[in-house]
């Protein structure tokens, strides 16, 4: 009689621990398809892109910057005079300026990269050395205006 009740608890403890892994499988495996779902719904996310080409997006991103320049210009001259009296220089507003570009030509590049990584539109680095020329050109304009902003507060 002890050996039955011994057995029965051994199989009822059997039982009970057969159906806990299968609900932990259930839930190791749920969580297995969130995870793949998840990298896959990223992947297709960054795959889409509102470019149709590397090239597109070194055009836009050039426009960006040079039309970002001009403004950036504008405000660098504007607040010469207040800066010059405070700092003494204007080297720290002009970095604070070209700041904005740089932060403009890593986007850009960044978009390129993950452009031709997901659509293979050959090798990125073209692109990038055409967008860092867009680059020099917009912070060739900011230096002009730097140095009109110069002659203003000497």
């Amino acid at each position: 009689m002890k050996e039955q009740l011994l057995t029965r608890v051994f199989a009822l403890t059997m039982t009970l621990l057969l159906a806990l892994s299968f609900t932990g499988c259930q839930k190791a495996s749920d969580k297995m398809d969130e995870a793949v779902y998840g990298a896959l719904d990223k992947v297709e996310s960054q795959s889409s892109s509102k470019y149709g080409s590397a090239q597109e997006i070194v055009d836009d991103y050039a426009a960006q910057m040079k039309k970002k320049a001009r403004t950036l210009g504008k405000e660098l001259k504007n607040e010469a005079p207040a800066r010059y009296k405070k700092d003494g220089s204007l080297a720290i507003l002009l970095k604070e300026k070209t700041g904005v570009l740089a932060d403009l030509y890593g986007k850009g590049s960044g978009e390129i990269s993950t452009y031709v990584l997901y659509n293979g539109d050959g090798q990125a680095q073209p692109y990038i050395d055409a967008l860092y020329d867009a680059y020099t050109e917009a912070t060739d304009l900011l230096m002009d205006d730097y140095e009109e902003a110069l002659k203003t507060v000497r």
